[in-house]
């Protein structure tokens, strides 16, 4: 954010205009108040719309005004007046955590507009809702608020139309944000970071953001797509976006996508008795062990069917809901639940209940599609409720949807021969628990072979076991937020990568020879290719254990680390390695240890602004043996006892600094480590630039004595 400096007299005359009186004076003096700011909060240069959609500042009609209670300083401001938005609420650089707010709307306010926030604060988590000017937060506890979200909403709790709330904040270690809006969340979870200082504006749009589904999902009528910054809607600016990719990562989940009600009564209800099929309802069909869902609406189906498929078969602006209320279906030659057309349709794992679908080892095709996969999707697909779905995909994919796969909630046991979760334009997780094991393919997986926009995984959060696969994860663009993230792979870990059209099949973006520092030697030897420019990887959240044969964590463009925990059991084969990128690897946040070979090994890059560690020992390490990173006190700062055989050790975690040393044990070996820049290393510094010469296989960079100092 680009503020003004403090401009000497001016910071008692600030106090007095940013009194709450009429909305004549605010806006008289509002000009003013954009031109000076104090050490506490100071007025934005930016009061119009940064979002995608398209909307004018509201000056004159609806605006809001906000208090706070300040770490060391109380309610403020100081004399009971009120901040008019967008003016900055807090510090920066002081240390000082916000512990709690006051918002209200001013100016001339819709008779049925309020505005509500809901803030997550240190050691009770997210508080309840209040709005229009309650209290929200702690006072005297010395509890930081961590993260906050904001929306306006009409008398009966849908998105209020014709107008957004738009906010971004400073988080202590990550610095200012982007602008999120109407419910996204603002700051952090889990990492203990304190929210800093607050900006908050409203705009006029020119889009209708009522949200007509409501609680109520047996009516199907519409999706809310235009209003899914409502409650429970995650997205954070915490990840960092590649500047050179063109992928466009939407992290909303909309309140349909997360609301798994639904009311019976008015519902068309399917019951399977073996291979007989009894509807009760209107909308669908019978005929040859297929239930055909033809009509929009609710559709409830239970019991088992011992030979079939559930099939929606609808117009392109027409949506379903499908309860899988403890049903079983198994089809040896298709799909169990085959979704040819709709506009989307969700599936609701009904609570309490467990879904059972099988497959065949080959499928018969019946129509241009070619389905693959145990649930098959030509349609938006969403996912939610906190079922059991249990899925055995022994011709190839466990869920595949040719646009996008959202899943909000559930547990998900997926057996497949490949690709267990798969969304072709996105796949994005917000919560549920995921047991996939992929014999030969990915866990989960989302690419695009025409549109360089598309084909990215978005995860918010869940519990991930991904084990017995291929690659973990893979996108084009792979953006972690949250979650609890466990891969073995026989490949890559995490893999970044961008998918191109051949005139026979659809392949993904050669693998070449890699050089440690960011560099590239084709296979055959001859010129270097270049990054992939539309490929990356921003870890921000979350905690991911992987486990790889092949690359750690490989991205085929940029890698960026700004929050989390990652921990990285390499490769032991010198021809990979436990970390590789092509374009530049920056962390800026997060707990990080990557151990494996050491003849690939590369660092962060120097433009990073966490300092980290690489070093390449003298000698293997077995498998089990604990590493350890200790400051000059002999405060141990991380330590973690990998797996498997290593010889190269990278760390990065916040307590480190320029200028310190630090106690690197592994084994046997200990060594004394100088941090004299961002990244110290001896063995190849990322650069994040085509160059470099590849080593041989086998050999070790030259490693100072034990006991000496490493400098980069």
């Amino acid at each position: 954010m680009k503020r003004n400096k403090p401009s000497g007299w001016f910071f008692i005359n600030l106090e007095v205009i940013m009194k709450k009186s009429t909305l004549s004076m605010i806006s008289a003096m509002t000009i003013l108040s954009l031109s000076f700011s104090t050490s506490v909060f100071a007025a934005s240069d930016q009061t119009t719309t940064i979002s995608t959609t398209t909307t004018t500042a509201v000056s004159n009609s609806v605006g809001v005004e906000y208090r706070g209670h300040i770490q060391n300083t109380g309610d403020y401001p100081l004399d009971n007046t009120w901040i008019q938005g967008p003016t900055e609420l807090g510090t920066e650089g002081q240390g000082l955590r916000l512990e709690g707010f006051w918002i209200e709307l001013t100016g001339t306010v819709p008779e049925n507009a309020h505005i509500e926030y809901q803030v997550h604060v240190q050691n009770e988590g997210w508080m309840d809702w209040v709005s229009d000017g309650e209290f929200a937060g702690t006072r005297d506890k010395s509890q930081r608020i961590e993260a906050i979200r904001i929306r306006l909403v009409d008398d009966d709790g849908n998105a209020l139309s014709g107008y957004s709330v738009e906010y971004r904040g400073h988080i202590q270690d990550q610095g200012d944000t982007d602008w999120v809006a109407d419910g996204a969340e603002l700051g952090t979870t889990g990492l203990s970071r304190r929210l800093e200082a607050l900006e908050i504006q409203i705009l006029q749009t020119d889009t209708d953001n009522s949200d007509s589904d409501g609680a109520d999902s047996g009516s199907t009528d519409s999706d809310d797509e235009t209003s899914e910054n409502t409650d429970d809607s995650t997205s954070s600016s915490a990840a960092i976006a590649s500047p050179t990719s063109t992928i466009v990562v939407d992290k909303e989940f909309s309140n349909r996508e997360q609301d798994s009600s639904y009311d019976p009564s008015t519902a068309t209800q399917a019951v399977f008795n073996g291979t007989d099929i009894q509807v009760t309802g209107a909308g669908a069909t019978t005929g040859n062990g297929i239930l055909t869902i033809s009509k929009e609406g609710t559709y409830v189906v239970t019991g088992n069917l011992t030979e079939g498929q559930i099939r929606v078969e609808t117009t392109d602006t027409e949506k379903v809901q499908l309860v899988l209320n403890g049903v079983t279906i198994h089809n040896s030659n298709s799909a169990p639940i085959y979704l040819k057309s709709a506009n989307k349709v969700f599936i609701t794992l009904a609570d309490g209940t467990t879904n059972t679908l099988t497959d065949g080892t080959e499928y018969i095709q019946t129509d241009d599609n070619t389905v693959d996969a145990v649930i098959f999707s030509k349609a938006d697909l969403a996912i939610n409720g906190s079922g059991t779905l249990n899925i055995t995909a022994n011709y190839k994919h466990g869920i595949v949807s040719k646009d996008d796969l959202v899943i909000t909630d559930g547990i998900f046991n997926i057996e497949s021969v490949k690709a267990g979760l798969n969304g072709k334009d996105a796949l994005k997780i917000k919560d549920g628990i995921f047991n996939i094991s992929s014999s030969a393919g990915k866990g989960l997986t989302s690419k695009h072979d025409s549109d360089t926009t598309k084909g990215y995984v978005y995860i918010a959060g869940g519990t991930f076991n991904i084990a017995n696969c291929t690659e973990g994860i893979e996108g084009t663009a792979i953006v972690i937020e949250g979650g609890d993230i466990d891969v073995t792979a026989t490949d890559d870990g995490l893999n970044a990568a961008s998918e191109t059209t051949t005139d026979t099949e659809t392949t993904e973006t050669t693998e070449t020879a890699q050089i440690p520092g960011g560099g590239q030697t084709p296979a055959g030897g001859g010129g270097m290719m270049a990054a992939d420019t539309n490929a990356y990887i921003s870890i921000a959240g979350g905690t991911i254990r992987l486990n790889a044969t092949g690359d750690g964590i490989d991205s085929n463009g940029d890698l960026y680390i700004s929050g989390g925990t990652l921990y990285v059991d390499g490769p032991t084969s010198d021809g990979d390695g436990a970390m590789d990128y092509d374009g530049s690897a920056d962390v800026s946040g997060g707990n990080i240890v990557i151990v494996g070979s050491s003849g690939m090994a590369q660092s962060f890059s120097t433009t990073s602004t966490q300092a980290s560690i690489l070093y390449n020992l003298t000698s293997k390490i077995a498998a089990g043996t604990e590493i350890s990173l200790k400051d000059s006190s002999g405060k141990v700062l991380v330590s973690y006892t990998p797996e498997k055989a290593y010889q190269s050790v990278v760390i990065s975690t916040p307590a480190m600094s320029v200028g310190s040393t630090y106690t690197l044990t592994a084994g046997s070996q200990t060594i004394a480590i100088e941090q004299t820049t961002i990244v110290t290393s001896n063995g190849n510094t990322g650069t994040g630039v085509p160059g470099g010469t590849r080593p041989d296989p086998g050999t070790t960079p030259p490693t100072p004595p034990t006991g000496t100092a490493v400098r980069s």
